[in-house]
């Protein structure tokens, strides 16, 4: 049987059970439905409301000192909606009349939790790539979740570093894969251990789950002090705010366990307030989006020269500038790294793939570089006229519409000109740059 059969059985034997129900809701703590007999449309309110409803409970009663959180209770006029915390990872909600009996439903509620535990756990294993940690010595490891990420999502890798009693974990992803990730987490360690969150940047593949992080634990998250007041955007709760905290544009070093680890400025690689983690310990630089690749199968770069092509067009177009670049190429240069892990696609494994990763990004031309040429009104010719003292553009259409689904205009050869081929063919008529 199958574990959506599973939460299928669950909701089956609930409804046997429990006559009087009107809706049963499983769903994972950020919000996503899992299985349900509500309409869809309804599911989606539920469990997003009910994420956050749980994440809520948990934090008054941890803060009142009530002991763990056992369901919240919402009355209303007509009928009510109990929501029960599955495990770590997942929810279960049950709406009935108001004319219930409520002793029958607190009976089978946590019974029905125990099995939706099971399920929600076995399911995250199989849907997960797992983990695999490739260091570990004397108390100190990082352990690296890999290619987390489906359908047109870009697959993304997070890291735990642990230090004794202590860990961090780094750019912990979108909502979409918050269930799978706090799942293995939870599974590699004790969620309290987790004392920092480390946002390298403001991109919704590292940001948008926030708030559930910041919900199911105490720890602290580090991101830029250019982007504290905009990630509350993404609906982290006020109560929780104190608890993110900025990085100075130098950066820091950080304590975690007995050791201290360098949170290393990269700004504008690609976002104008980035960080990158280095750790002494392993030797270990978590370089977030440079060094990233797309598209390929493999875990590790064996072949730097065959590993060129799953990264340059991202380099080419998310990097700005090849001073940046060079900046800092001749920074990492100072340290001593066994290896270089992005947030997304092959570890560079050893000091030599590292290297040639290093030499390469401080050659490669940045996006303002090439693209300086492309700062144009799209099929526009603009003609600069004087007019009482004041120069104004004149705007000419010289383009048909173009409608978006159209495929890539075809070059001489009739071949659909891709903007990744056109990057190159920019880069070879402009010797030099």
């Amino acid at each position: 049987m199958g574990k959506q059969e599973d939460f299928a059985g669950v909701i089956q034997q609930l409804r046997v059970n429990l006559p009087d129900i009107t809706g049963v809701m499983i769903a994972s703590v950020d919000g996503l439905t899992i299985g349900t007999d509500f309409s869809e449309e309804e599911a989606a309110r539920i469990a997003a409301m009910g994420a956050s409803a749980v994440g809520l409970g948990s934090r008054i009663t941890k803060t009142a000192e009530l002991g763990d959180m056992h369901d919240i209770l919402i009355e209303g006029s007509s009928e009510t909606l109990i929501i029960y915390m599955a495990g770590t990872a997942a929810i279960l909600a049950l709406r009935a009349p108001r004319s219930a009996n409520l002793g029958l439903i607190r009976l089978e509620g946590p019974k029905a939790v125990e099995k939706n535990c099971s399920a929600c756990l076995e399911l995250s294993r199989e849907d997960q790539m797992g983990s695999t940690t490739p260091f570990e010595k004397d108390g100190h490891a990082f352990i690296l979740l890999e290619g987390f990420g489906h359908g047109e999502m870009v697959p993304t890798n997070q890291v735990v570093i642990q230090n004794g009693n202590e860990a961090i974990l780094l750019d912990p992803g979108g909502h979409k894969v918050h269930y799978e990730v706090i799942n293995e987490v939870s599974s590699l360690i004790p969620i309290s251990n987790l004392k920092y969150l480390f946002f390298s940047h403001q991109d919704p593949d590292i940001i948008a789950a926030a708030n559930a992080w910041l919900m199911l634990t105490e720890a602290k998250a580090l991101i830029s002090e250019l982007w504290v007041r905009f990630i509350p955007h993404f609906g982290i709760d006020e109560l929780l705010l104190p608890r993110l905290q900025g990085i100075p544009d130098e950066g820091m070093l950080l304590q975690l366990g007995e050791t201290k680890l360098v949170i290393l400025p990269a700004h504008f690689l690609h976002s104008a307030g980035n960080f990158q983690v280095y750790d002494p310990r392993s030797k270990t630089l978590f370089s977030g989006d440079l060094g990233a690749s797309i598209g390929l199968d493999y875990i590790e770069v064996t072949d730097f020269d065959a590993h060129i092509p799953y990264m340059e067009s991202f380099h080419l177009r998310y990097m700005p500038s090849n001073q940046a670049n060079r900046c800092w190429a001749e920074m990492v240069r100072g340290l001593e790294i066994e290896r270089i892990v992005p947030q997304h696609g092959a570890i560079f494994p050893n000091p030599e793939t590292s290297k040639q990763f290093i030499d390469w990004i401080a050659e490669l031309p940045g996006a303002v570089e090439i693209l300086k040429d492309d700062y144009k009104i799209p099929g526009i010719l603009a003609k600069p006229i004087e007019r009482n003292n004041e120069i104004t553009v004149k705007l000419v259409d010289d383009m048909p519409t173009k409608a978006l689904d159209e495929t890539p205009t075809p070059d001489e050869e009739g071949i659909p000109i891709t903007w990744v081929e056109r990057l190159k063919s920019i880069l070879n008529t402009k010797p030099g740059i």
